[in-house]
């Protein structure tokens, strides 16, 4: 069987994997966009490049958290379903929040859903590593 399916920690570090590569995409759009309109440090009172860098930002402010999680989770031995489920929460959550954000610094359903499914992550997450922790 392959590893990623049915080991918990090759399940978490297939999405740390896939997360860093989002990390890259996301950053890529920004440097681009530095280079196209030459403002080498902060956004140059420019809309779109300052919500390029808030797509950016606010990936890296949540992503870690919840890999670290995962890592966890895998260590402890818990069921690599669990992690996948986690991991699955978070890949949806950070895809869905970065479309509706780079659409529109506005309200957006891809902003709402993708931090709902971010948070379901983060909580999932946490609460299984509790449970296994404290009850073991």
């Amino acid at each position: 069987m392959i590893p990623v399916l049915s080991q918990p920690l090759a399940a978490a570090g297939f999405y740390v994997a896939l997360s860093m590569l989002g990390l890259l995409i996301l950053q890529a759009r920004v440097i681009v966009m530095r280079r196209s309109k030459l403002i080498g440090i902060g956004d140059g009172n420019d809309r779109t490049l300052a919500l390029r860098i808030r797509v950016h930002a606010n990936y890296a402010e949540n992503v870690p958290f919840v890999l670290v999680g995962l890592v966890s989770m895998a260590a402890l031995g818990l069921p690599v379903l669990l992690v996948h489920l986690c991991g699955l929460l978070l890949l949806a959550g950070r895809t869905a929040h970065a479309i509706g954000l780079a659409g529109s610094a506005g309200k957006s359903s891809g902003r709402v859903v993708g931090m709902m499914l971010t948070n379901f992550a983060l909580i999932f997450t946490a609460l299984a590593i509790l449970v296994k922790v404290l009850l073991p």
